[in-house]
């Protein structure tokens, strides 16, 4: 997906402003990811926020401007949490498996409690006409010339493999592995898109199982990371110094 525009239109300003109009896209993005885009409005948001419907046009002035807004801020999301660390690797074969593999880490970690924003809103918007869809088709567009790009800077794949024919491909398997864990909530259609995708790529060393269980224990160390994340923050601050000393202390030695 393009960088460009990134940033939100329309910004409060003021702190407080903007920490409103933050948690009312992160509401409405939850919202959308599993209501979908129609899902979406004024009177929704802020029944769910318990705010008034004023207050909500302060920052959007129309559901359709709430709903670019929200596309907006996903596609931010989803350019920071898959794209963003995938260009990090080294260019070729490795980069492009590392964006397809941030692609179902997004999803099976649900960032969104739908999973992925993107298929959930554009397999509802296909077939309504509008800004909403014209703008859903640009993240595709993005997202699927960006695929285009790493596979034909892939070097180390057969030049029998047809790069347009892939892209398609690798998009029908991501957005069917979500469907199917949204659907069963059986990690193991993250599994077998992963073992499908290393298969076209030439390279898979596990089975789908294998992969499963994998993704699973590494799913575990990530929650409990968490876990003790959010008990160090609750921690008194005589807690807080006693184990920056004793991180000072550990640097000395």
């Amino acid at each position: 997906m393009a960088n460009s525009d990134k940033k939100l239109e329309r910004s409060n300003t003021g702190g407080k402003g903007a920490a409103t109009r933050q948690a009312i896209l992160q509401c409405a993005m939850d919202l959308a990811s599993t209501n979908g885009m129609g899902g979406l409005s004024i009177g929704t948001l802020a029944r769910e926020l318990r705010i008034s419907k004023s207050g909500l046009f302060a920052h959007f002035g129309s559901k359709e401007e709430l709903q670019l807004a929200t596309i907006k801020a996903a596609r931010s999301i989803f350019i920071a949490r898959v794209v963003e660390p995938a260009l990090k690797a080294p260019k070729g074969l490795a980069r492009l498996e590392a964006v397809l593999i941030n692609w179902l880490d997004y999803a099976s970690e649900e960032v969104f409690p739908g999973g992925c924003f993107f298929s959930t809103t554009l397999a509802e918007s296909a077939s309504k006409p509008g800004p909403v869809r014209d703008l859903l088709s640009v993240c595709l567009n993005d997202w699927s010339e960006l695929l285009l790009r790493l596979i034909k800077e892939s070097n180390e794949l057969p030049n029998s493999l047809e790069p347009k024919q892939l892209v398609f491909e690798f998009n029908a398997v991501l957005m069917a592995s979500n469907n199917l864990f949204q659907l069963h909530r059986d990690s193991i259609s993250f599994a077998r898109a992963y073992f499908t995708i290393t298969e076209r790529l030439g390279q898979s060393s596990l089975a789908p199982q294998q992969f499963k269980q994998l993704s699973e224990s590494r799913k575990q160390v990530v929650q409990l990371g968490q876990q003790i994340k959010n008990l160090i923050d609750q921690a008194p601050p005589e807690l807080h110094q006693a184990l920056s000393d004793l991180e000072a202390a550990s640097r000395l030695q």
